[in-house]
This record gives structure tokens, sequence and C-alpha cells, in this order.
């Protein structure tokens, strides 16, 4: 992030917004058309439920190969007749370079899933960080050296050739030529079910490159993919809804509806402060932060870049309702919603920008969220939610966004509703709540003092009693001194009084956490529990811990849990099981790791019905954010920490086989298990990977 933040601040003050603009525009035209012949097919690869051949890996590149040198020549093709339109003008011989490399930034996807299903995550974070100093250390001194825009090219085809070569070389893969229909045929209807939403996204900023460079010039362009740029970097709970978001979902939707909408109000609440708190303190210095960082040239994108946070916040309910819909599976939803989007925004851009200039592609921005409605309609069937809760975070934090429009001391003016609205009582409360949340998060422990409550963590396999402070009253807040322990990265601060270990953990009505609330059993707090945790799988938390400061989540977390079980994707586990490492190395709980194997007694496959009844079990048998994943057809891995006071290894081994035994019976498919388990304790030298693959090959052994 920081080799990123610096080369982008350099490159910017260099190059200046002329020069941005023509290659932010040549790049827009360049990502739709990476999108079009990638046809998503590096996650077609990673989540195949089958591990690829050599041979499956090589009909991938050659798909790609095919299609990206098909999409390169159209798209030279079409620049000869349609150049002299295109504009902003002097963007005409980037674009036709950048289009040479379209195959150089697409035929890295079968390397990268390689590696990824190998859990090779130590080398995909060195092509992520290498790429990133490749790139600007190719394009920051040709930047400085006056090269303009084409500095930006320079450094783009370093950055993809670096992660060509490097994929191919860290995934021990050398590709060659193959094909069949029957793989082509899949290949495509799997791209183009998963990239229309991604297809119609890319579009959208085809249309305000030329929409904006033809009234506006490259200069305008500039400014408005810079102000972008910079709302995307302060909208970094975004990333954080999606990679927790689609996996509490689908636990938290076996409760029953009622539950799911209210943990989703929780949660779309905690996101929305989460999204706005950072726009609101940033617009509060944007004013004379922005000049003498970026130079003065980018002065005329503050109000650009005002409206753009106002149009980021305000997608929260859209992101929230798209992550919901992406985690059951609803994809055609979020497609329709995109292209109605793509629609909105074209249309409205074509009739603003030659009336308001630049500041119309913002509008138009704004009312393409019109296409919330979409997906409004097609979550209510889901779960309908209510959205009265969000008007006083709007309230409070919308106008210190406004503040870069007027000069200090003026500004602190926007102020003024904050103050006002902490006159009435519930306003306190709501502050109170998550001014709570955010202490417990970064405490990471309970209160030694307070008095025992009847609350119980159903830590795997065995109840552990922790302190609350009975006085808060309400679930949310008592979930706070919990969730601490559920993420299990610290002892908890109180001995914990004595309890036999039991055999059948209290669970909740769905079966999909590990608290049992005394008097209630209910989770309708799923948010707040989750938030206080330092990686719990929530919708609130990824907001709230970003608000907190305490990221370090993984990019993984983007993946949706698998369509059949709804068990985490394995680059979930992965990421996961990394911190449930770290926490055996700092408090000497150990980590297990362990993987089951089902074959139906029949000689068939195992059903869907049987593989979702196994890892619904699972899933119930484990804290709340221990992760379960379907590594194969009928393999799933599990990772959890062995509590003080909890069964050992060989206890948790026998339970869970007996309960995934029961739930194939109970599905009626009784199944044959080959069942295997690593641990990890302070003292082991072991990387996670290094863990799985000695779970793995126990398990092959038997």
């Amino acid at each position: 992030m920081l080799v990123r933040l610096g080369g982008t601040v350099v490159t910017m003050r260099a190059i200046g917004p002329a020069n941005y603009g023509i290659f932010s525009a040549a790049a827009a035209f360049i990502l739709f058309a990476s999108t079009l012949a990638q046809m998503g097919l590096e996650v077609f690869l990673i989540r195949k439920p089958e591990a690829p051949t050599r041979r499956d890996y090589d009909e991938a590149f050659t798909f790609l190969l095919l299609a990206s040198v098909v999409v390169s020549v159209v798209g030279l093709a079409l620049t000869i007749p349609l150049g002299g339109l295109l504009r902003p003008r002097g963007m005409l011989l980037p674009l036709r370079v950048l289009l040479l490399l379209v195959p150089i930034n697409v035929l890295w996807a079968p390397a990268q899933a390689c590696i990824e299903r190998q859990f090779g995550y130590r080398r995909m974070g060195i092509l992520e960080l290498g790429g990133d100093a490749v790139l600007y250390a190719t394009a920051v001194p040709l930047a400085i050296g006056g090269l303009g825009s084409w500095s930006l090219v320079a450094g783009y085809f370093a950055w993809q050739t670096w992660l060509l070569i490097g994929s191919y070389a860290f995934a021990g893969l050398r590709p060659h030529l193959a094909w069949s229909w029957s793989g082509a045929r899949e290949m495509v209807g799997h791209g183009f079910t998963y990239s229309l939403s991604t297809w119609a996204t890319s579009a959208g900023n085809v249309v305000v490159a030329v929409v904006v460079g033809t009234f506006a010039g490259p200069v305008g362009v500039g400014y408005v993919n810079f102000s972008i740029r910079l709302a995307g970097m302060l909208n970094f709970t975004r990333r954080g809804v999606f990679r927790v978001g689609m996996v509490a979902v689908s636990r938290a939707r076996n409760g029953g509806l009622a539950r799911l909408a209210r943990a989703l109000e929780e949660g779309m609440f905690l996101v929305m402060i989460a999204a706005a708190a950072p726009f609101a303190a940033f617009g509060l210095v944007a004013r004379g932060l922005i000049p003498p960082v970026f130079g003065s040239s980018w002065d005329p994108a503050l109000h650009l870049y005002v409206a753009f946070s106002i149009v980021s916040v305000l997608g929260v309910v859209n992101l929230v309702q798209c992550t919901v819909l992406f985690a059951v599976g609803k994809n055609m939803s979020v497609a329709r919603a995109s292209l109605w989007q793509f629609a909105i925004l074209s249309v409205a851009a074509v009739a603003l920008v030659p009336v308001a200039g630049i500041l119309g592609i913002a509008i138009a921005s704004g009312l393409s969220l019109a296409s919330t409605v979409v997906t409004h309609r097609a979550t209510a069937r889901i779960a309908p939610m209510r959205y009265r809760r969000l008007l006083l975070p709007l309230a409070v934090l919308v106008p210190p966004m406004l503040a870069p429009l007027v000069s200090f001391p003026r500004s602190l003016l926007t102020l003024v509703p904050a103050v006002v609205a902490l006159a009435f009582p519930a306003t306190r409360r709501e502050l109170r709540f998550v001014v709570g949340l955010l202490r417990t998060t970064l405490r990471g422990h309970t209160d030694a003092t307070a008095p025992v409550a009847a609350i119980a963590l159903a830590a795997p396999l065995g109840p552990v009693a922790v302190d609350a402070d009975a006085a808060w009253g309400s679930e949310a807040e008592m979930a706070m001194a919990l969730a601490p322990t559920l993420a299990a990265p610290a002892v908890p601060a109180a001995p914990a009084p004595a309890a036999p270990p039991s055999l059948a953990p209290p669970t909740l009505g769905g079966g999909d956490a590990g608290l049992l609330f005394a008097g209630t059993g209910d989770l309708g707090s799923l948010g707040a529990m989750s938030l206080a945790g330092a990686g719990a799988m929530s919708l609130a938390g990824a907001g709230a811990m970003s608000l907190a400061g305490a990221g370090g989540m993984d990019d993984y977390w983007l993946l949706p849990p698998d369509a059949v079980t709804g068990a985490a994707s394995m680059e979930v586990l992965m990421a996961r099981a990394g911190r449930l490492l770290g926490g055996a190395r700092r408090t000497g709980w150990p980590l297990m790791l362990a993987a089951v194997e089902l074959t139906a007694t029949s000689g068939g496959s195992v059903s869907e019905a049987t593989l979702r009844a196994v890892a619904d079990t699972l899933r119930a048998d484990l804290r709340f954010d221990d992760p379960v994943a379907r590594a194969a057809p009928a393999t799933f891995v599990l990772a959890t920490a062995l509590v003080p006071g909890g069964a050992d290894a060989e206890e948790v081994a026998a339970h869970l086989s007996a309960s995934v035994a029961a739930a194939a019976a109970t599905a009626g498919e009784p199944a044959r298990m080959r069942w295997s388990s690593v641990v990890a304790t302070a003292t082991s030298a072991e990387e996670v990977d290094d863990l799985l693959r000695r779970v793995v090959e126990q398990l092959h052994a038997r």
C-alpha cells in the first residue's frame, strides 16, 4: 500500500492532469478489453471442483491466447475507422500500444490460479508487491524525466510482463497449446455468467472516458479519474464487506429471515459509518492537504472529489445488497442491476456533461444509483430490510464531507449537525454502542473486574464462561465482550469457571455461530458480535474493523463461498488459519487443521444434500469464526484453535467424525469417511501451507 501510494503521488505530481487523463482514458478501454478476453477463467480454474490437470491449464492458456489475440486485433482494427472519433484527443496512440499488451494482460490467469490451488499465498504476495515495485520503478523515473502519459504506459507494460513471467515461474508451469471444444464451451459458459456484471462496470468506465474526453478534453478526464481514484482509496470498506460479507450471509441465512434481516440492518448501519467516517475526516483537511501533496494543478478536482465521495457513501446500500445476492447465488440479479446502472450512467452522462461540465459525470454516477431499486427488490425476497437507521450517520457524517467546498474556519460549521444530533438520547445511545465496539476491538480483551454474566462461548467441544458486564443489558453489547475470545487470538482475562468438556457444544438455532445468549439464544446482533473480533466473519465487521484501524484482512475474502455447500473457499480458510496460527504462537492455544473425505457407500458420487448436511454440521460444531472449506468435490478442510478447558485434538476429531457420519446418515446417504488432522503449537516452525500439505498427505495415505 505504501509503495502504491508513494508511487501515485510522485507520478501525479510529475505528469499533471492532462497526461494522466490520456493514460486513464486509454486504460479504461484496455480494462474493458481485458475483461472480455479473460472471461473470468482465473476464478473458473480456482473454483473447479476437481483439481485441474496440466491439460486443463494448457486448454485455458490456449483459450485465453486466442481470445486475447482476437480482442486485440479487433480493437486495433476498430481504431482505424473510429480513431478520429475517440476522445480525449491524444489517446489514440497510447491506446493502440496498450491494445498490443492485452495478451500479456490475461495470459497469467492460469498460472495464478495454479498458485492459489497450491496454497502458494506467499508467492502471490511476492508477485503483487513485486508488481507494484516494478510498475513505479519504471513509471516514476520516466515521469520525472518528462515522458508524461508514456511513463505510465511503460510502467503498465513492465508490470504486466512481470506478472506473466513471475506467475508461470512461481507456478512451475510451462504453457503448451491444447484445445477441446467441450472445454471451450464450459469456459465460455462460465465466463459469460460470471463476467456480465464486470463487463457492465468496465463499459461504464469507457463511457466516462469518452463523454468527459469529448466535452472536457484530457484534463477533464484526468480530474475525473483522479477524483474516482482518491475516493476509491478512502472507500476501503467496500473491499472489507466483500471479503467477509458473503461468507457471513451464507451462514446467517440458515437461521431464518427475521434474524438475517436484523443482522443485515445492523451490519449496514455499521458499514455506513465505516464508509462515511474516513471521507468525513479527510474532508476536514482535504482543502489544505491535496495541493501541497499532489500539486496545485489538481485543485479543480476538489469539488469533483466531494461529489464522488458522497456517491461512494450512498452506494453502501447497493454494496450490501449485492453482497447478499452473491452470497445466495443470485448472480444474474446483480448483473441486471449492473446493466441498469450502466444504462442510466450513459444516458445521464451524455445529457449532463455538456451542461454541467465534469461535475455532470459525478451527478450521473449518483443518478445511476437508482439501480439500487433492482437489487432491493431481489434482496427483499431473501430478507426484507429497513433503511431508517441509516439516516443518522448520513445526517452527521455527510456535512463534513462538504468541508472542502468552503475555506477554514467556515468549514468547521459542517460539524454543527453532529453537535446538534448529540443532544438527542437516541444518538448518544448509538454513539456509545459504536464506541464500545471500537474500544473492545482495540483492547482485545474483556474487563476482568466486570461481574460474570450468564453467557457461554461455544469453544470447540467445550463451553467456556467469560466475564461480561451485565449492566450493558443488550445482546449486541454483551457480544462485544465475547467476540475477542470467539476470534481466539487471546486468552480470556479472568480464569474461566470450571466447566466439564462437552461433546455437544451449545449452538444457536441455525447452528452457525458460537455464542449462546442466556435466556434468548438469538443472534439478531450478528454484526456487533463479529465486529469486535480481530477477523470475525461478519458483514458489519469489515466496515467497523476498518474504522478502528484493525485491518490486515486478506483479499481472498473477495471469493464467494462454495455454491453447493456454503462452505468457505480455500483462500478464506488459509487466510483465517494463518491468523489462528499467529494466535497459537502468541498465546499457546494450539491450531488444529483437519481434513475429511467422504465416499458414498453406494460407490457413486456423494449427493449434494449429503455435502450440505456435512458442511452445516461442521460449522455448527465449531466456533463461528472457525473456517470450513470445500477443498475437493467430497473433501472438507477445517481449522480451529484448541482453547484451554476444551477438548484435545483426539476428542475433537472423534466428535466431528461422529457428527459427519450422523449427518450423512440423516441425509439418507451413509458414507465412508477418511479423516486426518495435524496440530501446530506455539513452537511450531511450519506455516499454514506446510500444515495443509501434511494433512492432505496423511489423508491420501489412509
